[in-house]
């Protein structure tokens, strides 16, 4: 059996006779980056639906094994048009899936509790750290997060990791890898994390956004609004996380 390292401590390359397959250590405990859904959850909810993803083959408690995808051509390689259509689609076949089943194995029932959620489990990741007094002033941020956000958008399924590099192109297929942060959640959420991983430009975020609701129905201008408080918390996270705190998580 060979084991081949990749970049990611957490994940391997195994091969194993003529079969190949991804293995993925699961991640518990308090980290910044909520894992709120388990691989089981997501492998069932992900059942109903068209998207291209490596396939869960065994799910145990401390790992996932999946399906490993042969990447053929370089994602770099594909439009931006074609890139910003993908990412589209998938968000629009993310947010029709039935999740209703499902709502109960997480602790939020509206955006904002999840919001709210995201801010309390980061705070308390942070609290495990020695460095945890000095951060006066990002706690302070972090509490004048607006958590008044709509509510009246409905809970979705998100993957909460959407950029080019959970990609992989095999012949004229698009698999989207990377299912760890997968829960049910905010739409702008998602979109925040997503414009900010693939550096949007305004301009790039209000076209993406019309083109979306197009397909999908919500308050365009609330759903503009919480994505900016998204933001907020995320820039809060990563420069927290970037400044000599991200090696004690990784």
């Amino acid at each position: 059996m060979n084991i081949m390292k990749t970049s990611s401590y957490f994940v391997n390359i195994v091969e194993k006779s003529d079969i190949k397959y991804i293995k993925r250590r699961i991640r518990r405990g308090k980290k910044p980056y909520a894992r709120t859904l388990s691989f089981r959850k997501i492998k069932k909810i992900l059942s109903n639906s068209d998207l291209l993803y490596p396939k869960f083959l065994k799910i145990h408690f401390n790992y996932v094994y999946e399906e490993y995808i042969n990447s053929t051509s370089d994602v770099e390689n594909i439009s931006k048009r074609e890139i910003n259509k993908y990412f589209l689609n998938t968000i629009y076949k993310l947010n029709k899936l039935d999740v209703s089943q499902y709502k109960r194995y997480v602790s939020w029932n509206n955006n904002t509790e999840f919001l709210k959620f995201q801010i309390d489990n980061f705070n308390n990741a942070l609290k495990k750290r020695k460095e945890y007094e000095k951060l006066d002033d990002a706690k302070n941020r972090l509490k004048a997060i607006n958590l008044n956000i709509d509510n009246n958008r409905k809970l979705t399924f998100i993957h909460g990791d959407l950029h080019l590099n959970n990609l992989i192109v095999n012949n004229d297929n698009i698999y989207l890898i990377d299912w760890e942060m997968a829960t049910i959640g905010d739409l702008a959420y998602e979109l925040a994390i997503h414009f900010l991983l693939m550096n949007y430009s305004k301009q790039d975020e209000l076209e993406f956004i019309n083109k979306l609701l197009l397909k999908i129905k919500c308050d365009k201008y609330k759903l503009i609004n919480d994505i900016e408080e998204y933001k907020k918390f995320e820039l809060i996270r990563r420069n927290i996380l970037h400044n000599d705190v991200k090696n004690h998580y990784h």
